[in-house]
């Protein structure tokens, strides 16, 4: 959770500096805000699973690991709309820095 939450700061910040438009804002907070919603329903899960059955039960294993896929899955779509939101200006950046 936290280094999901240390992304979701780095990002808004180079969103920031790359002054990014409102929409494009509004796609990466809506991101950032899912990766972390998934992030404390897996984490919730995890307790209740631990609660619930405290011995290796495969069943409880697997709602942990189909919870933890979730998280995986939002957090690759959350790397690919970065990419598709910052990728551009930054690239656009380093052109203009390689260039100079």
């Amino acid at each position: 959770m936290a280094l999901h939450f240390l992304a979701a700061v780095l990002t808004l910040l180079v969103a920031a500096l790359l002054r990014v438009t409102s929409l494009e804002l509004a796609c990466l907070t809506l991101t950032i805000a899912f990766v972390l919603v998934c992030e404390l329903v897996n984490t919730a899960l995890e307790i209740l699973c631990d609660i619930v059955c405290c011995d290796l039960e495969p069943r409880i294993r697997r709602v942990k690991d189909v919870a933890a896929g979730a998280v995986l899955v939002s957090a690759i779509s959350a790397v690919i709309v970065g990419i598709l939101v910052l990728g551009p200006r930054v690239i656009s950046g380093i052109r203009w820095i390689l260039e100079v």
